[in-house]
């Protein structure tokens, strides 16, 4: 792999973290039935995948369900796709968006470590450091109750920014599986991963999640009538945003090794909560939320710098000896 494709892969990753960040708060303020929206986000996806298939599918020799050989991964990665966001788009009204954020890129730490194991991808030599960080990060913003027990701080829980975080964990873990599975569609076209993904969430998955919950609960929530014009517009706005993240995402995993492209992502974590007081009704971040955020960036901080001092050794070697 190319010095310029890890580079370039990994600036197309880390754009596409900023790009759902802008799409988590349009979720999070648009008050949006957590169903209808995600069938609404892959129903846009899906019609614009279709608009490029339409116009590249002879050019680029593109298959609308992939390459045969692989259509497996791509269903597994439709699958971890539609199912993180499905968890994370519920997950956004249970807790602050900047506390959510900080949570859900503890990932790439799992990334890593199935990188390691899938893939054989090398880990850094600061991972463990950078694994602690991130995990002490984490426990200081959704404070769970084993934690706030064992100190008995009473200031620990004031500050807390509150929250059920568990679909945010959730999610945390399904959306550690992607950038692997995305990895193993190298040889698919982005637009050939995102049309399986958007098929599949839309024909398939949102149904069975929709029969599931009128079985469950007798009911579930529709887009009606009673849905307003700006309610509508957010769901085309975050539906083309996915889409176009999506695109720069699927693209960058496959220029890029994915456990070590991935922890760049950590930049969205300060952006969400920029938007978080900007945006949101939620305009104070509690201290304990604030010391939580710097240990996960600086998990990701001492990752890049690890990445760039490797990469200069490397570079070192390899180039010739005069004389």
């Amino acid at each position: 792999m190319s010095v310029s494709d890890e580079v370039c892969g990994t600036m197309l990753v880390v754009s596409a973290a900023m790009t759902f960040a802008l799409v988590a708060l349009i979720v999070d303020t648009g008050s949006l039935p957590s169903t209808a929206a995600a069938e609404a986000r892959f129903f846009v996806c899906w019609i614009l995948s279709i608009a490029y298939m339409a116009r590249y599918r002879n050019e680029r020799k593109l298959q609308f369900f992939g390459p045969s050989g692989m259509r497996w991964a791509l269903l597994l990665r439709g699958c971890l796709t539609c199912g993180f966001v499905t968890l994370w788009w519920a997950a956004l009204p249970m807790a602050p968006l900047g506390n959510l954020i900080a949570v859900i890129h503890c990932a790439p730490l799992l990334t890593v470590i199935c990188s390691r194991i899938i893939l054989g991808e090398k880990m850094l030599d600061v991972f463990p450091i950078q694994a602690l960080l991130a995990a002490a990060g984490m426990c200081l913003i959704i404070q769970p109750p084993w934690l706030v027990a064992a100190i008995d701080s009473s200031q620990m829980t004031k500050d807390s920014g509150g929250g059920d975080y568990s679909l945010a964990i959730m999610a945390m873990i399904m959306g550690a599986l992607i950038p692997i599975a995305t990895r193993s569609t190298k040889a698919a076209s982005w637009i050939e991963v995102e049309h399986v993904t958007s098929f599949v969430a839309v024909f398939v998955l949102n149904p069975i999640n929709y029969c599931a919950q009128l079985s469950v609960k007798g009911e579930v929530e529709l887009v009606g009538p009673h849905v307003s014009m700006s309610q509508l517009g957010a769901i085309v706005l975050a539906g083309m945003g996915s889409f176009f993240a999506v695109a720069m995402q699927t693209r960058g995993y496959q220029m890029a090794d994915p456990g070590k492209a991935s922890m760049f992502c950590y930049l969205e974590v300060p952006f969400g909560y920029l938007l978080q007081l900007m945006c949101t009704s939620d305009s104070s971040i509690s201290m304990t939320s604030i010391i939580g955020a710097v240990l996960v960036l600086l998990s990701c901080l001492l990752g890049a710098g690890s990445r760039l001092y490797s990469s200069r050794k490397e570079a070192e070697k390899e180039v010739p000896l005069l004389g």
